[in-house]
């Protein structure tokens, strides 16, 4: 019922997404307007769309930034939506463990750990 109402009857709406993949794409492209239900708030602009779509083909890895940075700041001037929060993730390490990194998405296999 919550997914379905979501689509289109709603004045205010919780949701959340938490990046599978280390790039600004995962995040940007589920409000690019031809996103399907990903673009639940049904968020239109071209220009949005246009930047995202040039990223989507550019190699050059600071230029594809710039684009991203472009695209964001429409997005951000429109404010399509509100974040009120951002999602934390606290660990307690023992310092016997080896093999341990922290890094932005929190994956770390145990496969990988060791016993200093």
């Amino acid at each position: 019922v919550y997914l379905d109402t979501r689509k289109h009857d709603y004045t205010v709406v919780r949701a959340g997404w938490i990046g599978d993949y280390l790039d600004p794409s995962d995040f940007m492209e589920q409000y690019m307007s031809d996103a399907g239900d990903s673009n639940f708030i049904h968020y239109d602009n071209k220009d949005y769309d246009a930047a995202l779509r040039q990223a989507q083909t550019e190699v050059n890895a600071d230029a594809r930034m710039k684009l991203f940075e472009k695209a964001e700041a429409i997005f951000l001037n429109d404010q399509p939506l509100i974040p009120i929060y951002h999602y934390v993730h606290t660990q307690m390490i023992s310092s016997k463990i080896g093999g341990w990194y922290d890094n932005l998405l929190g994956y770390n296999l145990s496969r990988y750990l060791t016993k200093s």
